[in-house]
């Protein structure tokens, strides 16, 4: 229960739509807040416009709010209309600036409620999948803000939102999620169960088909491409990590591969080397190792293997290593997309630009690789 005078901000794609007017009228008749909103898709110079799909419009938006007296609630709209002004590509920046404007409102002395707030959503459109992606950074958040109400609500086309906000803000009750249906309230839930596999996989691969697994020979894609030994298929494996031509991996590991080898192999490299250099040229082979083990142990199990340097966040880089790909091996048969950085911190302390490189990495791959 909010104090009168508290001020809500109201976030939506587009122009007011009918489900931003139900929060709106909410906020205002059962709390006395005063109402601020804001149109997060549109480029305008109007005040109340900010485009989040940019860096510039994130940063506008945050300042914004930040300077926004007692501001206790944030309502973020997605509706049916939301895809007229959203596109599948727009999803990264879009939940990059989200997170910059969560970001500044948590830092507000008054705050008390964030809610996701979605009606009518087109399964195949770019809407669902930012409600997915505001839904995760809420689960995260939760865990830095446990006294902090974050919430998703989905209401059907037969659910009043004058029935559904009061239970939807009740804080008696811990569920993040909250799918209506009319006018009952259901939420998911995880179960432990066998996983009956009863059926043979869909995979179906033939020796010599082509597989791309993007996310180098490092992390968790070394063990996909060995599952993948019993089918012999060829597998081309893409990743940041540049291998230097200059360096003898092979020989290098069998030196030790250890970091006091690759200390006296950079040293002797370059005898004057500063400390930062050394860290930084370790981190190099040390990925570099990791990638030419993966290739041996690949070749071992009678797969053949190739690695190719690529950004998969950068859709030029993505397309000039699938054209070279295709035109070596012939085809593409299968793409597998295991790539993604880690740049852990709490909520409070993460940059706009460590988010934006995890969501770009992961979510843009995707669509690069897609594409």
């Amino acid at each position: 229960q909010l104090r009168p005078g508290k001020t809500v901000a109201v976030l939506h794609l587009g122009p007011e739509g009918a489900l931003s007017q139900d929060a709106v009228r909410f906020a205002k008749t059962t709390w006395q807040s005063r109402v601020i909103q804001f149109d997060i898709s549109s480029p305008g110079e109007s005040p109340d416009s900010f485009d989040l799909r940019t860096a510039e419009g994130g940063t506008s938006l945050a300042q914004h709010l930040a300077d926004t007296p007692e501001l206790a609630g944030l309502f973020i709209i997605l509706d049916q209309d939301g895809d007229q002004h959203l596109a599948l590509t727009d999803v990264p920046g879009m939940l990059t600036g989200l997170f910059q404007t969560v970001q500044t409102f948590l830092s507000s002395p008054a705050k008390e409620f964030c809610v996701l707030l979605h009606r009518g959503l087109n399964p195949a459109g770019p809407s669902p999948v930012l409600a997915e992606g505001l839904l995760g950074m809420f689960l995260a958040a939760a865990h830095e803000y446990p006294d902090f109400l974050f919430r998703s609500v989905s209401l059907d086309q037969d659910t009043e939102a004058k029935v559904a906000l009061p239970q939807a803000l009740d804080t008696s009750q811990s569920l993040m999620q909250i799918i209506y249906q009319g006018s009952h309230a259901l939420t998911q839930k995880a179960v432990s169960s066998p996983a009956p596999f009863r059926t043979e996989p869909s995979l179906s691969l033939t020796p010599g088909d082509v597989v791309v697994i993007s996310g180098g020979g490092r992390g968790v894609t070394p063990y996909l491409a060995r599952a993948l030994a019993p089918f012999s298929p060829r597998v081309a494996l893409l990743g940041r990590t540049k291998l230097d031509p200059a360096v003898d991996f092979d020989a290098l590991g069998r030196s030790g591969g250890d970091e006091a080898a690759m200390r006296r192999f950079l040293k002797k490299q370059q005898p004057d080397i500063s400390a930062s250099q050394l860290e930084s040229g370790i981190a190099r082979l040390r990925a570099g190792l990791e990638v030419t083990q993966t290739l041996k142990d690949l070749a071992v199990l009678g797969v053949e293997a190739r690695y190719f340097p690529c950004d998969v966040a950068q859709e030029e880089s993505v397309r000039q290593t699938l054209d070279q790909v295709a035109e070596e091996w012939g085809r593409i048969d299968v793409v597998i997309h295991g790539a993604g950085i880690i740049r852990d911190s709490f909520m409070a302390f993460l940059t706009p630009e460590d988010f934006s490189q995890v969501v770009a990495v992961k979510f843009s791959g995707a669509l690069n690789l897609l594409h």
